[in-house]
């Protein structure tokens, strides 16, 4: 059984220039994409941020909050390459963040989070929204008892403007936990699985097998953040 990050590591040394992940906008045109060497580069660069920036070991607990994007995706994959489980949720509204605040205040609670990652643009919105909110004579309590931080989003680049690559050296076993997942929370209580590596390499065999997916398959997708 071959599980998540020994795949994506071999996807990076197989064609490592043909594109991983685009994003297109609502006419199909591209606004984001990475090639399979660059989400080797970016899952390595990510991981390192959160153990030596961030201070965070494996087991523990990250809430990723960033609207639909490439850096979603980094701090998902960094996460799960650092050992850190992350949790995914739908990023609260930043101008009208006491409208939408209670599910992200409600998982962070739950699954005991050491961290909530976003990027710069949510971060800035963040604080914008929460100005204007007060002005409103409206109370917003975002999780500030939790450490926020802003994950990079740039290679770093050595002198010749390269960017050295940078691979985890991460290797769970299959009965590790790979990341949690909520429910959306709104009937009840919002309510956390376990997702492992062997869940996930379950997942794959059977789009090999079933849907004939391969290295160099490509799919659309629709997936909520």
């Amino acid at each position: 059984m071959q599980l998540l990050l020994e795949q994506i590591r071999e996807l990076g040394s197989q064609r490592p220039e043909a594109p991983a992940i685009t994003f297109v906008d609502d006419h199909g045109e591209i606004t984001e994409s990475m090639s399979r060497a660059d989400l080797v580069t970016d899952m390595g660069t990510v991981a390192d941020f959160l153990r030596q920036r961030c201070d965070l070991v494996p087991g523990d607990r990250a809430v990723l909050v960033y609207p639909p994007g490439l850096d979603f995706v980094r701090s998902l994959i960094g996460c799960i390459a650092a050992g850190v489980l992350p949790v995914a949720v739908y990023p609260p509204d930043p101008l009208t963040p006491h409208t939408s605040m209670k599910h992200l205040q409600r998982v962070a609670a739950d699954c005991g989070a050491r961290a909530v990652l976003t990027n710069q643009a949510y971060a800035d919105a963040r604080q914008f929204g929460s100005a204007e909110a007060a002005k409103a004579g409206h109370q917003v309590d975002w999780p500030t008892q939790i450490a926020w931080h802003i994950t990079p989003s740039d290679r770093p680049r050595d002198d010749a403007g390269f960017a050295p690559p940078r691979v985890s050296d991460w290797n769970p076993g299959p009965e590790v936990p790979a990341f949690l997942q909520y429910t959306s929370g709104s009937t009840s209580a919002p309510k956390g699985i376990i997702v492992t590596h062997a869940n996930l390499a379950h997942q794959m065999d059977f789009l090999h097998r079933n849907l004939r997916y391969s290295v160099d398959s490509r799919a659309v997708l629709w997936l909520p953040v």
